[in-house]
């Protein structure tokens, strides 16, 4: 049902370049992520349903360090999937005028 997928921040553009060129849009991976609570971003996430072609498209990427979550069925958390890796989401801080 849905997909959870992370990619190396260096990767991220060639990843969503490849998918947009693949027709899945723009920007897929843009979530940003970490594996250390100090750190920089380490990583971007991605959550998104499986329509059938998208997961296939992601698993064509064949980028080192690209990690895919995806139980038939099953709703797949984008916390779950990142916690399962050590790697946590970054908080945006966004002011408001």
């Amino acid at each position: 049902m849905t997909i959870s997928a992370t990619v190396p921040a260096a990767k991220r553009d060639q990843a969503n370049l490849t998918l947009e060129e693949a027709g899945h849009g723009p920007n897929n991976f843009s979530v940003p992520v970490r594996k250390n609570p100090n750190a920089s971003v380490t990583h971007y996430g991605l959550h998104a349903w499986d329509d059938g072609g998208f997961l296939a498209a992601l698993q064509e990427l064949s980028i080192p360090g690209l990690v895919i979550r995806n139980e038939a069925g099953q709703v797949v958390n984008l916390n779950a999937h990142l916690s399962a890796q050590g790697m946590d989401m970054m908080q945006l801080n966004v002011e408001v005028a």
